[in-house]
Parts: structure tokens; C-alpha cells; sequence
């Protein structure tokens, strides 16, 4: 419709086909496989291509062989409008304000789940090294504030940058962090923990789920298969000043600050995980949360 210079039908096709799409996606997630939900989703998604092809080629027939079209029914400027600028648009969005990420470990449950898709912010921490594409953003952070314990983070592993890991705050520069018989321990007291059950079914069997509190005053659920493993006893750890000390919240799963991650430096936290947009296998059954009560 652009291109044959209808602008105003341009837009009355446009939303509709957004919303289909929205739609489709949907679908998609929330009933895996053909099935007749999403099979009617794509039947009607068809139809209404198939009627805006129909309809264009009506205009394009009426059209006098003189017609001159307007600025904007150029193939250049449909290029422009079509592809570049949203292109764009959405490299920036990235860039600057939110990016989202694939979940594709157990490391952080029950906080987050295998398959989740999570909403991050890239302004909660300023703009660095790792906030643009091929790590191009500045050498030294602007805007933003410094992370918070208890925070879920998305860094760049230090051995790595190209690696993104995802992990909570737990030492702030200057801590002292040990575990201890599978309780955490900050500056030399333990961080207290109570018991809410028990997962035969967990991802990591069996799995004890815990409610953590955190200095800060901070609530959060952890898991533990035993206070015994090679995890649950640390030698004491103390942050160097500009880094920060991350873990899992599957203690005894979680490749994290204890081990090969190490002390994460400042520059190399880019993003908060603000939300769960939706889980592959369970579709959109913790929207908008981070963790939420687990009962």
C-alpha cells in the first residue's frame, strides 16, 4: 500500500497484521505442536495476507498509466521504512534501554528456569565496554549506579567477554564471602535461610528449596541438593575494590565466583533482570515476575 502511495490503508493493514503476528507467537508458545488453535492462528494470518494482496492489486489496476505517486512510494524509502529504520530502532532499544535473553541452564533456579526469556535493563547500570554490539561502548561507565546486593545480573565471564553468564549479587567490593557447610556466610556471619520443601522432581535430584535473606534485608529462593558437596565449603573469598562476587541461586549447580567465573569487575556488569517475559515449555505462567513465591 506504501508503495502503490495509499498510506492511509498502509496503516490500517499494518496493525492488524502486528497483532496477528503477536498473535501467532503466542499461540506458538502457549500450544506446542499443530493443534487447532494454532492451526486457525495461521489460517487467519493467511487470509489476511492473501486479502492485502488482493486488495493492493486492485488499486495497482485502477491506477492511471500518468499517476504520479508520492515521495514515500519509492523502493528506496519502503527499504528505508521496511527494514533499515526498524533495524535501527532496534539495535538502539538494545543498546540502550532493554535486551532480552535466553535462559539456557539451571544455574539460577528456582529464580529463573531453563527456556525462561528474561527483559533486561541495559540503563540500570550505566553504559560501558559491554553495553553495544562487539563490545564497542566506552572505556569507563557513565550514567547509571553501581549494582546492589541481591541483584540479577547479566556480566560478560571476565575469561571470556564474548560468554554472557547470568548471576546474583552476593559480595560487594570489600566483603568477606565463604560458604560454609552449605550456609552463606557475608563479613563472618551466616546468612539465615529457612526450609520451604522438599522437589523429588527437581532439575537436579533431589532439591531442597530455601528461602535466603540477604543483609540488605532482600528475600530470594536458593536450592541445594546437600550441605556436603564440594560447593557447600569455600575457603574465604574477599572482594577486591571495583568487583563484585556473583552466585547461583542452585548453589550446588552454578558455575559462579567460587570457581572459574572469579571476581567480576564492575565494567564487565551490563544488565538487570527486570522480568520473565515467558518460558519455551511452560509458556506465560510467570509473566513479568523474577522468582515470585514458590509454594
Amino acid at each position: 500500500m506504501f508503495y502503490l502511495g495509499r498510506w492511509k490503508p498502509a496503516m490500517w493493514y499494518c496493525v492488524p497484521a502486528v497483532a496477528l503476528f503477536g498473535v501467532e507467537k503466542w499461540a506458538e508458545i502457549s500450544f506446542p505442536g499443530l493443534n487447532a488453535v494454532y492451526i486457525v492462528v495461521l489460517l487467519a494470518l493467511a487470509a489476511f495476507n492473501l486479502l492485502g494482496a488482493v486488495h493492493g492489486y486492485q488499486i495497482a489496476r485502477s491506477l492511471p498509466v500518468a499517476h504520479t505517486f508520492p515521495w514515500y512510494a519509492r523502493w528506496y524509502n519502503i527499504v528505508l521504512v521496511s527494514f533499515i529504520a526498524p533495524l535501527a530502532l532496534a539495535l538502539l532499544a538494545r543498546s540502550l534501554l532493554f535486551q532480552p535473553f535466553n535462559i539456557v541452564s539451571s544455574a539460577m533456579f528456582p529464580t529463573l528456569r531453563e527456556g525462561d526469556y528474561v527483559m533486561t535493563s541495559k540503563f540500570a547500570y550505566g553504559y560501558g565496554k559491554y553495553s553495544f554490539l562487539f563490545h564497542s561502548g566506552p572505556a569507563s561507565k557513565f550514567f547509571g549506579r553501581t549494582p546492589e546486593r541481591g541483584d540479577i545480573v547479566v556480566l560478560a565471564f571476565p575469561p571470556n567477554p564474548e560468554i554472557d553468564y547470568v548471576e546474583r549479587v552476593i559480595g560487594l567490593p570489600g566483603d568477606r564471602v565463604q560458604m560454609k557447610d552449605g550456609i552463606l556466610h557475608l563479613n563472618g556471619k551466616p546468612v539465615p535461610r529457612y526450609e520451604i520443601k522438599t522437589l523429588p522432581n527437581g532439575p537436579d535430584f533431589p532439591i531442597t528449596i530455601y528461602r535466603e535473606t540477604l543483609p540488605n534485608g532482600l528475600d530470594h529462593f536458593i536450592a541445594e541438593n546437600g550441605d556436603l558437596l564440594r560447593s557447600d565449603n569455600t575457603a574465604e573469598f574477599v572482594v577486591p575494590v571495583g568487583h563484585y562476587f556473583v552466585m547461583g541461586d542452585n548453589r550446588d549447580n552454578s558455575a559462579d565466583s567460587r570457581y572459574d567465573v572469579g571476581f567480576v569487575p564492575e565494567e564487565n556488569i551490563y544488565a538487570k533482570v527486570v522480568a520473565v517475559f515467558f518460558n519455551k515449555h511452560s509458556g506465560f505462567d510467570r509473566f513479568g515476575t523474577v522468582g515470585g513465591a514458590f509454594e
